[in-house]
């Protein structure tokens, strides 16, 4: 599952140069892993006492982001571990990846400040992320064409490569092991 947010830089969210400050974008990561939580069916803290502290969070500015650009977030879970997974916030503007957060919650209780295996309803929503540089490269190729689609879309053009990436290798290699070489012709030396 992908949670998608349309929102802008205001000027609060920039420091003095005008770009956006290094902690503005907490909040969003924030709000947007509440937010797929709760459209998995998770509203924390439940009243056995699981919850899902955030443990680790790390973001790469990839491309300015100033005030007034208006950027699309996209939030999807992208690894689960036993204990512990990962939110991933891709943060595009005009179509271009400007940013990316990734935010590592624990799951434990409360109660007994132990440490929970991750649920069922958060281990079945990872989803395989492309590389950023090939979707962007994918989404200009449809722009290009007067066509859009949107990040399930692409999160499928992915797993199909993924999958008929490496059997298309395997062929390529099999045929250059298996097909027979082109004859090499020998003209000999040329008549003295």
């Amino acid at each position: 599952m992908v949670v998608e947010r349309k929102d802008k830089v205001y000027l609060s969210h920039t420091d003095a140069s005008g770009v956006l400050y290094f902690g503005a974008p907490a909040q969003w990561v924030m709000q947007s892993s509440a937010d797929l939580l709760t459209a998995l069916g998770l509203v924390l803290p439940r009243d056995d006492g699981f919850s899902t502290p955030a443990r680790a969070l790390s973001i790469d500015y990839l491309g300015p982001m100033v005030a007034h650009d208006e950027f699309l977030q996209r939030t999807y879970v992208s690894a689960a571990r036993r204990t512990s997974f990962t939110v991933r916030h891709d943060f595009f503007v005009d179509g271009e990846l400007r940013m990316r957060a990734e935010m590592t919650h624990v799951c434990l209780s409360l109660v007994t400040r132990e440490k929970r295996p991750v649920p069922e309803e958060i281990r079945g929503a990872v989803v395989p992320s492309p590389d950023p540089r090939l979707e962007a490269a994918w989404r200009t190729q449809l722009a290009a064409a007067g066509l859009s689609c949107g990040a399930d879309d692409l999160r499928m053009l992915w797993a199909t490569e993924q999958a008929v990436g490496p059997l298309r290798d395997a062929l390529a290699a099999y045929s250059l092991r298996h097909v027979a070489p082109e004859p090499v012709l020998d003209y000999g030396t040329a008549p003295a």
